[in-house]
């Protein structure tokens, strides 16, 4: 964690930083409308980029290969295909979460059905990484 190329993604001083690496899986998800990945926050972009281009699966990813997912995503996950298919973020479907109260939760993208603690839950976890 803490990527940023000015060190703004850091931990200082009372913020906390943890580790995500050991959660390093990216599955490939075959449907009647094609392919998706499921994506583990620990998995670096380099490994995504691999298994995407193996597969055929557009990803519009960044450049930095050493980037975990979660914090790309939680950044809005600019890309150098931004302006032409959007940022990463309008990709993402849903997020496992582990909440304070110590509850896994999936969070989904909101719509008209979704509760107001999912659509909290959703905009909190994109505002999750410091300094951008």
């Amino acid at each position: 964690g803490g990527h940023q190329y000015l060190g703004f993604s850091s931990t200082t001083g009372r913020n906390i930083q943890i580790d995500m690496s050991s959660y390093d899986e990216c599955i490939i998800n075959k449907d009647g409308e094609g392919k998706s990945l499921t994506i583990e926050a620990g998995v670096q972009l380099a490994e995504i980029m691999e298994v995407c281009h193996r597969n055929k699966i557009f990803h519009p990813h960044g450049e930095c290969t050493h980037v975990g997912m979660g914090g790309h995503v939680q950044t809005g996950g600019y890309s150098p295909f931004s302006r032409s298919f959007g940022m990463m973020i309008d990709y993402v479907e849903w997020f496992e979460i582990i909440t304070a109260d110590t509850m896994i939760r999936m969070v989904t993208k909101p719509t008209d059905s979704t509760s107001e603690e999912n659509d909290d839950l959703w905009f909190s976890v994109l505002g999750g990484s410091p300094g951008n």
